[in-house]
């Protein structure tokens, strides 16, 4: 029994040396292998950005993302996020891209979130959730919202302070379907 143990533990201790000595290479190449791609289009006049954070362990292929975001002038402080990203297939079908708000805190949360794309209709999504970061909420942006994105200029998000005073941040579209037509290809 120690004889075993003892050739178990020298085992261990060769292994863990050839590993020390010949393994980083290795996993450095496996770690570069998944290594994200380096997308990050964007067109210089237009605030939208085209990135690819993460890739699908399922298929090796990069997710990637569509955003802009609005900020406090002086302070930098967020205010709206606007992220867009096309779902994987699902079950072979092409699923709609979706379109995701990051809000700060301290919105009343019963008025929603309300949407105009230049002088439509505004519509009202509900809030989905919250936490640490900010409030969220989101659609599956349908054929028509999406022309409507890639025909506009300006997409007004109005949202309610608690206090029930609105208050409508501007995302442009400027450049939304250049970028738009990147992610989809």
């Amino acid at each position: 029994m120690r004889s075993r143990l003892v050739s178990s533990s020298i085992l261990f201790i060769a292994t863990s040396l050839l590993v020390w000595f010949s393994g980083p290479p290795a996993l450095a190449q496996a770690v570069f292998q998944r290594e994200l791609p380096k997308i990050d289009w964007s067109l210089p006049e237009s605030p939208w950005k085209l990135s690819c954070p993460r890739v699908n362990e399922q298929t090796g292929t990069p997710i990637c993302v569509l955003s802009q975001t609005l900020k406090v002038a002086k302070s930098g402080q967020h205010l709206l996020t606007a992220l867009v990203r096309v779902p994987p297939e699902k079950d072979g079908k092409k699923q709609p891209a979706i379109m995701l708000f990051t809000l700060p805190h301290g919105l009343f949360f019963r008025a929603g979130v309300k949407l105009q794309i230049d002088s439509s209709k505004p519509f009202a999504i509900p809030y989905q959730s919250s936490d640490v970061r900010g409030a969220y909420a989101g659609l599956h942006l349908t054929n028509t919202i999406l022309n409507a994105l890639k025909m506009g200029s300006i997409m007004k998000v109005t949202v309610e302070a608690s206090s029930r005073k609105p208050l409508t941040m501007n995302v442009s579209l400027k450049g939304f379907t250049a970028h738009f037509a990147k992610l989809v290809e």
